[in-house]
């Protein structure tokens, strides 16, 4: 793998966990209380309207926790591919190559029969 692409790993993945953490720390809005009132109609709308407040803060809480940490092992994953693994300088001999030697101007004599 080649420095750029470690290095293009490694920012990607350091970008990614950028990202996990601000959705970790992301504000998911105030609680929505109930209030009751003197008419039905108003009590009942206003019901309505904190409890689709709470289920929607619910869902941000949700979502906001499944992409960070999404983000966070995607992050962490680009990080060590990008890392570069020590190379092994005592490479073993390749077997499915012959050993083919040069040979030598003494041995290459032909005689020749007439």
């Amino acid at each position: 793998m080649s420095t750029l692409k470690s290095i293009l790993f490694i920012l990607v993945g350091i970008v990614s966990i950028g990202l996990s953490i601000s959705c970790f720390n992301a504000d998911d809005g105030d609680y929505v209380a109930k209030n009751y009132y003197g008419g039905d109609a108003y009590t009942g709308i206003q019901h309505a309207a904190a409890e689709t407040g709470q289920n929607v803060r619910a869902l941000t809480k949700l979502a906001t926790k499944g992409f960070g940490s999404i983000l966070l092992v995607g992050g962490l994953a680009l990080v060590v591919v990008g890392i570069p693994s020590k190379k092994n300088d005592n490479k073993p001999c390749d077997e499915t190559k012959p050993n083919i030697e040069p040979a030598s101007p003494q041995t290459d004599v032909v005689e020749a029969t007439v």
